[in-house]
């Protein structure tokens, strides 16, 4: 049987995939591999050869402008000067042009790097080198010798495939292609090292500046020096973790402008090297040679491209490849030997990778870190039923039944399951494979017997690189800020892991009950002018760079621009009717607002101003009450000054006269006040603790705000871009959390899906090994309560009734924002209105009873809002009013939107001690940017780190003698659920403690030393 021949062109997917998935046995991990039978090919391509010589020559066919034919054309003896030489550019050809890139980790990755290798060589008309297959210690084993490309694939047919001259080192360079490699004695005596310029693709979005490391160069003898790609060769600009680059990008520097405007860019200063002597000197990248450190995360649209079915790079040249007709005979001798007959049956191919992969278990026991093999066998049956459904059931491929299994496990016990399950597979120890054809043959052979399977699909997440171990399921309830940015943060985590190729992924689910993610849900269109439509955020979101330190650093990572905001204030008040007012008017059209006072900004460097003041300048008896009216403002202001620097000094976090924890705002100036200025339209400010209200003030002094520059909906986008748009569940209201019915160690999450606000159908998913609360924590509440009443064991339900008992500590405040035209809501004179305009009420006694209005112990602020970003405005102004204390007008209302505010209270901060506490000096380094100058006695700000009710439901060490179950962990985050005052900076720094000290972090028991109370 010849196990390379043409499958119809609809199989270009699976064939494709298949190939990848057979070669995972190096690299990929516990699933099962159901590989399509044969390879495709292109059918009626044109044959266009390649020879420098014609091309340089210009000899042409004149009617298709294609080089002249010759049969020679592709013998890689045409492209180099000779034989293989001591040192490479000996071997050059002058007029020849070419390119080569270094390889890393597994086979996998390896055979990626040579297809984007081979493909852009194509684009930037180059002759691609082929690096060889080095042997990774972990996978093939110790004192091996590489294996050429053409060792395990087909050369020669896929250089006639592609119409394209392919070279190997081998062909240009002598090394010890044949002793066993050593990565630490792979100089070559005799023999100078050659020092060759190189890009960094990977090295230009590292964030320490650092290329990929590989063996390759030290086993060819050659000393790199590298030079970061520019930006303008990144495949997606607007995610910046992502460190994929483009096919066009790197074939533009390898051009005359392009490369002369990589060299300019200021990214190419950064050049270094793994050499240490040369880590500080400049050796540009080669022209003839243009050299990468890792063409594995290259694409020409997409990330991990070769996944997609429009991938150029698989379409072009994967499809193509063979494996050697030697180690594919030799496959073949296995297979019969296997099956103890001549003809090979039909068969499906099982994969399960343990050995090494036991190390991403972190402790866990074998059966619960890896599927059973009962669960292969479901899977089995799920590959026959489609078999059977695709081809027939009287056809060979719809009835078949023979598994073939291949594994590094070596426990006896797990092939004792696999022949009780009738299944077969190849024994490499009996059949003498390493004794007789080397270490590297165990892994190539299983990798040909997988390209020989009768399936066309591979089982399992085909998104996982590693999919041998099982990928974590996370579900993120909620998507505002917090939960968009735990979903980035696991999401950058994955990608860590996919480049250094090792760990689990995250499988993260992100459930919302709003039609659109949280964060931007309520903010509205507006027209502006020449008909084009500007957001309006709703609320409006500002944000100080000291005081939101996680913010900014998350902002500036995922590339979100923000401009500066100097917000100037004006302060007005409602005056109460007189008692004449009162009897000649039963109800006031418009309440009558008094401006007080106009603060301009910059932390007061601008100073305050007097409100315009009507007045009739010809009438002389109207001077005195206007002095009366200035003397008494510059006194108020004088003394309003006084007061304000005095509370800058107290703000300053000094040890000597420190509030103590529990110690509320209004308790603390009585205290240090001789006059108590408590006005009820700030109780909630006035019952605050003290220390987060004087920390907020302290940390802001001479910062400017900001705003992100395109707005919310541009963090949103950014933030939820790397995330799997099928995980994300919009319009899902959560009903209720319980153990995952197969498997209790794992949640299921119940939800219902909404059509334009009805309820359409109930629905689960399952297996989800963490639930992140990123919701408010009364919204928290009655979820968790649905996940401990279905916990039967009082023992495994303590941990989530600890975790209630201490969200309900936290209090919520309901507010209401209105986006209207009437200006109305602001100082009556124009020239007094700023940004933010504060508007109270004397009288206690509510304005309205209007539903939009709010009582008078609130503050009323209404917000002058610059919809766009850019030179075009609105078409009339338009206001945000917060807590309105009357109403606009109805005819100029925009949108209205009810939400609910996290209220910091003593209880609160004190109950917050058990998600987050202090950490020791190596803790996480979450925490706010703030002078410590401790000559000064200025009090340290300590670290944060997760407290002990954080990841609820982690088995206790005596969980299963109380009668308690391991139960998957629970974690709770957002604004309120970090240290200060609830705001952005809190949704983004408790995400960031929850992923990577908790989930990513693997945090232990410590977690759920949980009180018994």
């Amino acid at each position: 049987m010849q196990g390379v021949q043409a499958l119809p062109f609809r199989q270009t997917w699976t064939g494709r995939r298949f190939l990848l998935d057979s070669i995972k046995y190096i690299v990929a991990a516990c699933t099962i591999t159901i590989c399509a039978f044969t390879f495709i090919s292109p059918h009626g391509s044109q044959r266009v050869y390649y020879d420098p010589a014609i091309a340089a020559s210009g000899l042409q066919t004149a009617q298709t402008g294609i080089p002249a034919f010759d049969s020679s054309v592709l013998d890689s003896r045409r492209y180099v000067k000779g034989p293989a030489a001591g040192r490479f550019r000996e071997n050059l050809r002058d007029d020849v042009k070419y390119i080569t890139a270094w390889n890393f980790a597994g086979m996998t990755n390896e055979f990626m790097v040579y297809i984007n290798l081979i493909f852009l060589a194509y684009m930037s008309h180059r002759i691609p080198i082929l690096p060889p297959f080095i042997p990774s210690a972990s996978h093939i084993g110790h004192g091996v010798p590489v294996i050429q490309f053409s060792d395990v694939y087909d050369l020669p047919r896929l250089r006639d495939a592609l119409n394209w001259p392919l070279l190997e080192w081998s062909d240009i360079k002598k090394a010890k292609y044949n002793d066993a490699f050593d990565s630490r004695a792979s100089d070559m005596e005799g023999v100078d090292k050659e020092v060759l310029g190189c890009w960094g693709a990977q090295q230009a979005f590292d964030k320490n500046n650092r290329p990929t490391p590989a063996s390759t160069p030290g086993f060819l003898n050659l000393e790199i020096i590298y030079t970061p790609v520019p930006f303008f060769a990144k495949l997606q600009p607007k995610y910046p973790p992502d460190t994929h680059v483009s096919f066009s990008g790197l074939a533009s520097i390898l051009q005359p402008a392009g490369r002369a405007e990589a060299l300019a860019a200021p990214s190419a200063k950064n050049h270094t090297s793994f050499i240490p002597r040369l880590k500080d000197q400049f050796h540009p990248p080669d022209e003839q040679l243009a050299c990468f450190d890792n063409l594995y995360f290259v694409g020409s649209k997409d990330t991990f491209e070769w996944e997609e079915r429009h991938a150029p790079a698989w379409n072009l040249v994967g499809t193509e490849a063979r494996f050697n007709p030697k180690l594919d005979d030799l496959a073949s001798s296995y297979l019969k030997k296997v099956f103890g007959r001549d003809e090979i049956p039909l068969y499906i191919a099982v994969h399960i990778r343990r050995t090494d992969f036991k190390n991403w278990c972190r402790g866990a026991a074998i059966q619960d870190c890896f599927a059973p093999l009962s669960t292969y066998g479901e899977k089995v049956k799920e590959v026959q039923e489609e078999l059977r459904q695709e081809y027939g059931p009287a056809s060979l491929r719809g009835t078949v039944k023979e598994v073939l299994v291949s594994s590094d496990e070596d426990d006896p016990e797990f092939w004792k399951d696999v022949r009780e399950l009738g299944w077969n597979y190849v024994d490499h120890d009996a059949m003498g494979t390493v004794q007789n054809h080397g270490l590297w043959y165990p892994s190539l052979l299983d990798i040909v017997i997988h390209s020989r399977a009768a399936g066309e699909e591979m089982v399992g997440d085909d998104t996982m690189k590693s999919p041998t171990v099982s990928p974590v399921k996370v579900a993120i309830i909620g998507s505002g800020l917090a939960g968009l940015s735990a979903a980035y943060y696991l999401c950058k985590e994955n990608q860590k892991r996919l480049q250094r190729g090792e760990g689990a992924l995250f499988e993260v689910h992100l459930f919302e009950k709003a039609a659109t993610l949280g964060m931007d849900s309520a903010s509205i269109s507006v027209p502006v002018k020449d008909g084009k439509v500007a957001r309006v955020d709703v609320p409006m979101r500002s944000f100080q760079e000291a005081y939101y330190s996680n913010l900014v650093k998350l902002y500036r990572e995922i590339g979100v621009v923000f401009r500066p905001a100097h917000f100037t204030y004006s302060f007005s008040t409602i005056r109460t009717p007189t008692k004449a007012e009162s009897t000649t008017t039963t109800t006031m059209e418009r309440p009558q607002l008094t401006t007080t006072l106009l603060y301009n900004g910059r932390s007061g460097l601008k100073g305050v101003s007097r409100p315009i003041t009507p007045s009739n300048p010809g009438c002389v008896r109207n001077t005195l009450p206007l002095l009366a009216q200035l003397a008494t403002f510059v006194i108020s202001t004088f003394f309003l000054l006084i007061n304000y620097l005095r509370l800058l000094f107290l703000s300053i976090p000094h040890r000597i006269w420190a509030p103590s924890q529990t110690e509320r705002l209004d308790e603390w100036m009585r205290r240090t006040t001789p006059k108590s200025w408590i006005s009820p339209t700030m109780e909630d400010v006035w019952t605050m603790p003290v220390e987060e209200v004087l920390d907020y003030i302290y940390l802001g002094l001479f910062t400017p705000n900001y705003v992100a520059l395109q707005g919310v909906q541009d963090v949103v986008a950014r933030l939820a871009a790397p995330l799997d748009p099928h995980h994300i569940h919009l319009s899902s209201t959560i009903t209720s959390i319980t153990p995952d019915p197969s498997n209790p160690t794992q949640a299921s999450v119940h939800f219902t899906r909404s059509c334009e606000g009805n309820p359409v159908n109930g629905e689960a998913i399952h297996g989800f090994s963490h639930v992140i609360i990123a919701t408010q924590a009364n919204q928290a509440i009655p979820i968790l309560k649905t996940y401990a009443e279905s916990i039967t064991s009082e023992p495994s339900a303590r941990p989530i009734r600890n975790l209630i008992r201490c969200l309900s500590n936290f209090e919520y405040r309901k507010n209401v924002v209105v986006n209207h035209t009437d200006s109305s809501l602001s100082p009556p004179n124009a020239s007094d209105r700023r940004i933010l305009n504060f508007i109270s009420s004397e009288s206690r006694s509510p304005l309205t009873t209007n539903s939009i209005c709010v009582p008078p112990n609130f503050a009323m602020a209404t917000h002058v809002v610059s919809p766009s970003p850019s030179a075009a405005t609105s078409t009339q102004t338009i206001y945000q009013t917060t807590n309105p204390l009357f109403p606009p007008c109805p005819s100029s209302i925009l949108s209205v939107a009810w939400m609910e505010r996290a209220i910091l209270t003593v209880s609160s901060k004190l109950a917050l001690r058990d998600l987050f506490c202090d950490a020791a000096e190596t803790g996480s380094d979450v925490t706010k940017s703030a002078p410590c100058w401790s000559w000064l006695g200025l009090k340290q700000r300590k670290r944060k780190a997760l407290g002990p009710l954080q990841g609820a439901s982690i088995a206790r060490p005596n969980s299963r003698a109380d009668g308690g179950t391991e139960r998957p962990q629970i974690w709770a985050c957002g604004s309120y659920a970090f240290e200060g005052i609830p705001l952005l900076e809190g949704c983004v720094a408790s995400a960031r403690l929850v992923v990577q000290e908790g989930i990513a972090g693997g945090i232990s028991s410590r977690s759920s030393q949980i009180s018994s109370q």
